[in-house]
């Protein structure tokens, strides 16, 4: 025979025992005896359905906060790739210059030439406008060249620290990562709109200390980066 719940145990037991008060107890109503044995039998069952509750519950979910430009700013790697790109920029700013420096001798070439009628004035003028579109498209050029290695960069900076946070966030037994958008904020003498754009925006509105886990990652990574420098 299977074996009874334990919280039925108890109800049978308290019900026994309101049977036997009342025998001895006259003072006693039937009704009175009836609610009582009621309440023993519902609080009975509650212990039963307790006792059977199977599995405990899930332990709540831990959760934990980073500031993605704090790391990108304390990364060794990011300012040794920011050096590394001014050098070669700077190589093509050098010929951006020179690009200028003709455009200007070249008008002013033109200048003098129409000044003294000279012949070939309508070809140097013609050679300051086309020094001068010239110099306008390795200025975009450059530009547009900085936009995308710039981009580029960031995309691969950025799948390195969502890596290490996933990293740090399996070591520590944590279940969630936030983006720390606290710092986020609409700059001095915004129009309204403009901060309540920021105010919407902002997702994070406190968070304990001990749940940023930006500083973890910082040594993480230098710490990573610097081992494969090493090899």
């Amino acid at each position: 025979m299977p074996e009874a719940p334990p919280g039925t145990i108890i109800a049978l037991a308290v019900a026994l025992q309101l049977k036997e008060l009342s025998m001895h107890n006259p003072t006693w109503s039937r009704a009175a005896a009836v609610a009582a044995l009621s309440a023993a039998v519902f609080f009975g069952l509650r212990a039963a359905r307790g006792g059977s509750a199977g599995a405990a519950p899930p332990a709540p979910a831990t959760v934990a906060v980073v500031d993605v430009t704090q790391i990108t700013g304390a990364l060794t790697e990011a300012k040794d790739l920011s050096a590394a790109q001014a050098q070669r920029f700077d190589g093509y700013r050098k010929q951006v210059e020179q690009a200028e420096t003709d455009a200007k001798a070249a008008f002013a070439d033109a200048e003098e030439a129409k000044k003294l009628n000279d012949p070939s004035m309508n070809a140097k003028i013609a050679k300051a406008i086309e020094a001068k579109a010239q110099l306008q498209a390795r200025a975009n050029a450059l530009q547009e060249v900085k936009e995308i290695e710039a981009g580029t960069t960031k995309q691969a900076l950025y799948d390195k620290v969502i890596a290490a946070v996933n990293a740090v966030a399996d070591e520590q037994g944590l279940d969630l990562v936030l983006l720390d958008d606290r710092p986020l904020r609409a700059p001095d003498g915004s129009r309204q709109d403009g901060v309540l754009g920021a105010i919407t925006a902002r997702k994070i509105l406190f968070a304990r200390k001990r749940l940023d886990i930006t500083q973890d990652v910082i040594t993480r990574m230098n710490n990573d980066y610097a081992a494969g420098k090493k090899n």
